[in-house]
This record gives C-alpha cells, sequence and structure tokens, in this order.
C-alpha cells in the first residue's frame, strides 16, 4: 500500500484545530492510501498519538512571522523518518476534508512525469501574472521578476513524492536561511519561497490544482475569509479572498493593501494595477536568474 506521510504544524493556540483536521483527513483524504500523521506542536499530548498513526514531534513556538517561514527546516529535521514514505503532503491546521479525496485526483501523476503537488491560489486564480502577490523584492531570493511566473500558488497545501518534497524543503530552507543571514523578510514568508521555487520548475514536473477543475481540502470558515465570487473549493466550502487587515495565509496583517486591486503588496503593486509595471521589475539584477526565453519560468 502507498504511504503517504502528512505534516502538520499546531504550536500554540493552533492545537484546537488538530482534531477536526485529524478525524476528517483520516477518513475521506486519500482513502486508498496508508497515512502517517507527523505533527510538529508545542502541545504535551494530542488526540490520536496512541492510534499507532500519528507521530507528536515536540517543535516550540515560534514568534510570526517564524512559525511559518522556517517551516521548511522543521521538516528536514525529520528527513529520516519522512523518506521512509512514499508522498509527503503539508496542509495549514485549518483545513478539513469534508469529502472523500482519491489518489487519482491528488497525487503527483507519475507516468506524465509529476514529483510535485501544488495548488492555485484560489485569489489568483483568474488572474494574470502580473498581478500575482510575488515577492517583487531582487535582494531576496524568493524574488520573481514581472515577466516570469505561470501561476500563484498556495502555502498551505503542497507535497510530492517523498523524494522531491524533501529536496525542495531542504533547498528553500537554504535559502530561507540565506535570506535571514542576508537581513531579507520574504513578501509571504514560505509562501513566496515555494512559489520562486514552482516558478523555477518545468511545468511537466509538477501536477497544478485549479478552483476551476481540482478539489483538495479546503480551510473552514473564519472572520478572516470571504467567499471569491463565482468560486468555491471544493463546492461544498469556499475558500476564498483575505478580507480586509488580512494576508494571503487568513491571518491579520500590517501591510497595506493596494489601492488599485485590493491586495497587500509591493511599491510596485500600484504602478502595475494603474497600467504602469514599475520601470525596473522587469531588470534582472547581477546574479539573479533570467527568466527561460518566452516559457515565464525562471532559469
Amino acid at each position: 500500500m502507498t504511504k503517504v506521510g502528512i505534516l502538520y504544524i499546531c504550536t500554540g493556540q493552533y492545537v484546537v484545530f488538530w482534531p477536526e483536521f485529524y478525524r476528517t483527513f483520516r477518513e475521506k483524504f486519500l482513502p486508498g492510501c496508508e497515512k502517517t500523521f507527523f505533527v510538529f506542536t508545542d502541545a504535551p499530548a494530542i488526540e490520536g498519538e496512541n492510534a499507532g498513526d500519528v507521530r507528536r514531534i515536540p517543535q516550540k513556538a515560534l514568534d510570526w512571522p517564524y512559525s511559518s517561514l522556517l517551516r521548511f527546516r522543521m521538516f528536514c529535521s525529520q528527513k529520516e523518518a519522512l523518506s521512509r514514505m512514499d508522498y509527503l503532503f503539508f496542509a495549514n491546521a485549518n483545513l478539513v476534508c469534508l469529502e472523500p479525496i482519491t489518489e487519482a485526483e491528488f497525487l503527483p501523476r507519475a507516468d506524465r512525469g509529476e514529483r510535485l503537488l501544488v495548488v492555485q491560489q484560489p485569489g489568483f486564480w483568474d488572474k494574470r501574472p502580473i498581478f500575482y502577490s510575488y515577492d517583487r523584492n531582487p535582494r531576496c531570493r524568493a524574488y520573481i521578476p514581472y515577466n516570469c511566473g505561470r501561476a500563484y500558488v498556495s502555502g498551505g497545501l503542497n507535497g510530492g513524492t517523498a523524494q522531491a518534497f524533501l529536496a525542495m524543503s531542504e533547498e528553500l530552507a537554504r535559502r530561507t536561511d540565506a535570506d535571514l543571514a542576508d537581513g531579507q523578510m520574504p513578501l509571504w514568508h514560505d509562501e513566496s519561497q515555494l512559489n520562486r521555487y514552482i516558478a523555477e520548475q518545468n511545468p511537466a514536473a509538477y501536477r497544478l490544482l485549479t478552483p476551476k477543475g481540482g478539489r483538495c481540502p479546503s480551510p473552514r470558515r473564519s472572520g478572516c475569509w470571504t467567499r471569491t465570487g463565482g468560486s468555491t473549493w471544493p463546492p461544498s466550502r469556499g475558500a476564498g479572498r483575505p478580507a480586509a487587515r488580512c494576508s494571503a495565509s487568513g491571518g491579520l496583517s500590517a501591510r497595506t493593501g493596494c489601492p488599485g486591486c485590493g491586495w497587500p503588496g509591493t511599491r510596485c503593486c500600484a504602478d502595475t494595477c494603474n497600467g504602469r509595471p514599475a520601470a525596473d521589475a522587469d531588470r534582472v539584477r547581477p546574479g539573479r536568474p533570467a527568466c527561460a526565453g518566452g516559457q515565464n519560468r525562471l532559469s
């Protein structure tokens, strides 16, 4: 039977989400696979830890945004155990699985050369790449120029084969540590690093689920989320655009929103919303990879 490792972080108050996550994912997510839940938490005990399919991994609560930014480092700390899985998937603490999701619907398709699985961010699925909330800071390793990128993917649900996912985690942990050493903070933390990594890949190497045709677990409804017009994901529960003062992950943000598109953004955001890309937006700084000719992919 295919072995699937599910990576879950619930430190501090986020432990309240664990019971419903565990029950719904255990029952409905990839029902034909043998699932093991790797739970990074500071809780002294969690539901299911004596059931045989839960591994509680001590993890102290970190201040924001490091609790999210440093997740790849957390995963790498368990490389030996995780490498025994066939597939690995990270899921945000507030996700629930309301309907059965099968292997055919979700796993990377090996016969097509896919090794990773990413999910398109619902708030951007119908937007042009120039409006994506990529990190536009050329000093950061998550930087993506305006002429690159194919999809804006969510940091809240992703995975792939164990080998591919661990290779990605090691690389993004390395980039994150290097950015912090340089005094750089990615715009949307781990999500920005993930988007840069996916922008570098051949599109044939990953499976992209979209609100238009894919089904996946969704966030529980909260005060920070509002429904995206005409789009639900899956149909029974809408994951939508963050409401005012909420970040792309649903948390409160101190960043101001762009007056043109309404999304939290960078200095260039107001310019692009008015149809005027910043003068230096497409200029590739020394030492930064250029876009692979005509493919919207970073080389």
